[in-house]
């Protein structure tokens, strides 16, 4: 092959991994039960911003069955190996035994065994979508008054109770998925006034697009839209094992007065201070804690962002949710000697826990890093200064070191010793990346490095690759240790994405007690959504 024609396949392999793909679906003149207003509209409006924001788009409008099926399969063919892909769908759903199924222009149910043949699995397009790209969008305006669910459930006799009003909670088989309903499971959403779009397809034309805005903050914002509009009748619901920050629409960098020079963190080469501190502030959004909002206003105290910082500070703990009642673990005395607890101290020291000086003796220092320590390690109510907690911490030591060891130069042949610094190495990885394309390998590198240099938000986005399955092979097991880690020394967007994990078993076996665990966790460090997990799982 010819260098051009290597160059030529590689810019193809690059634009097909950045592709974004869109396929959006509204049914409404539905030809067995009486149409729905507004749902091509929703479509058509659904379209448009999506279009907008750089989303090649499949549009269907009143789909018959076999319309349905052809446009999911070019869907799937067109998003395979894409980015992120993104569903919307409005017309009539229902759920039948906790499964979801929409419903093409043609469906006439009369009996149960008619939805093998007349509906669409939502499940089908999940596993589609999820095969295709490592992220993905669903939304679902689906939630409608149904003439044919009531049908369905007459035929059923007995059984009738297994068709439920709206749609059912959906269990999600894998990592990066968000599935947002109209309203909360089991109810029926709004319509809309006849010509309009529905309450919520027109929050989420609102909101999602929304420049340099992650689609966590934008799904409270249409929740918050939805919620004043109807008057509290309809509560839109998401369920996410989403680990990190999804924008639809890269904010604009406008040329701002830097802040001093002594506030100022140190940036990558060829990064402008506008762009980094762009960067950053998206991070911060991200991430959405007092602390986050806190370091921000540290580092650009006289920022272009800094006065939002300062109101989101005050109106994250005017609305704080009430500490947990969960004590940290007692840290006892037991039988190491003083050679064992200087050992002990250095493992420490080695995971960024901070004991102080290897001296041998466990003061108040020590303790206190045995019991962050023994947080990263799912800890007991006790733990014991044993021998088994120093064999449990050389174990977790020699992982973390397997999982940041780097040679001497990076995958693009950049010396380590040309960025000394762990924060150097952490904008380096940062810039490799979101570049364009991204480079994931170079990104693990470079975060590896400053893992090792304790940096906590290294600890973070390493995870995600290793999560992710980018740059390298996937290691759900090792990410998930380096948010434990990242978790215990304060960072809420971590321990938030391990209760997500471990709710929804992402690559390790689901366990609910230590899902809500690490929800709590995060909920102290101030992450919004982590409150909600918490109050949801609660119920």
């Amino acid at each position: 092959m010819t260098l051009v024609a290597v160059t030529l396949a590689s810019t193809m392999a690059a634009a097909q991994s950045e592709r974004r793909v869109a396929l959006v679906i509204g049914n409404g003149a539905y030809r067995h039960v009486s149409p729905l207003r507004n749902a091509g509209n929703d479509a058509r409006r659904m379209a448009e911003v999506l279009q907008q924001a750089g989303f090649e788009v499949i549009l269907g409008v009143d789909l018959d069955r076999q319309g349905m099926d052809a446009r999911i399969r070019d869907f799937g063919n067109r998003l395979d190996g894409g980015r992120l892909g993104t569903f919307f769908y409005a017309g009539h759903g229902l759920q039948v035994g906790g499964e979801n199924y929409l419903l093409p222009v043609d469906a006439r149910l009369e009996r149960e065994r008619d939805l093998e043949f007349e509906a669409v699995p939502l499940n089908r397009v999940l596993r589609v979508a999820e095969s295709a790209a490592p992220t993905n969008l669903i939304f679902l305006d689906a939630c409608r008054d149904n003439p044919l669910a009531r049908s369905l459930a007459r035929s059923m006799g007995t059984r009738s109770s297994a068709v439920g009003p709206g749609l059912a909670q959906v269990t999600l088989s894998g990592v990066g998925t968000l599935v947002a309903f109209a309203t909360q499971p089991g109810n029926v959403a709004l319509d809309g006034e006849q010509g309009n779009n529905s309450p919520f397809t027109a929050a989420l034309a609102e909101h999602i697009a929304t420049p340099g805005l992650d689609i966590g903050v934008a799904m409270r914002r249409v929740r918050e839209t939805v919620i004043a509009a109807t008057e509290r009748r309809q509560v839109p619901w998401d369920h996410s094992s989403l680990v990190g920050d999804v924008v639809l629409v890269p904010a604009a960098v406008r040329p701002v007065q830097p802040p001093p020079a002594e506030a100022q963190p140190r940036m990558p080469p060829n990064v402008s201070p506008e762009a980094f501190e762009l960067t950053f502030w998206q991070s911060v959004q991200a991430s959405d804690t007092v602390h986050e909002y806190e370091e921000y206003l540290r580092q650009y105290p006289n920022g272009r962002f800094a006065g939002l910082a300062r109101a989101r500070i005050e109106d994250r703990r005017r609305n704080e949710a009430p500490p947990s009642e969960r004590a940290a673990p007692r840290v006892l005395a037991r039988d190491l000697t003083q050679p064992e607890v200087m050992e002990l101290q250095a493992l420490l020291d080695a995971l960024g826990f901070e004991p102080g000086t290897a001296d041998g003796v466990a003061g108040p220092r020590t303790r206190t890093a045995v019991e962050a320590f023994a947080r990263a390690a799912l800890r007991p109510e006790e733990v014991a200064l044993d021998t088994v907690l120093l064999t449990r911490l050389r174990e977790m030591t020699a992982e973390f070191q397997q999982l940041t060891v780097r040679p001497a130069a990076s995958p693009r042949g950049v010396a380590a010793t040309a960025a000394p610094d762990p924060g150097d190495r952490y904008q380096r990885g940062w810039a490799a990346e979101h570049a364009a394309p991204p480079d994931y390998a170079e990104a693990r590198y470079w975060y590896g490095l400053a893992a090792r240099g304790e940096n906590v938000p290294a600890l973070l986005q390493l995870g995600l690759l290793l999560v992710r399955g980018q740059g390298g092979p996937a290691d759900a097991i090792g990410g998930s240790l380096l948010w434990r880690i990242a978790a215990a020394r304060g960072n809420g967007t971590a321990a938030y994405n391990l209760g997500a994990m471990l709710e929804n078993g992402i690559g390790i076996t689901a366990h609910p007690r230590w899902a809500r665990y690490w929800y709590d966790v995060a909920a102290e460090a101030g992450h919004a959504q982590a409150r909600d997990a918490v109050r949801r799982l609660a119920r």
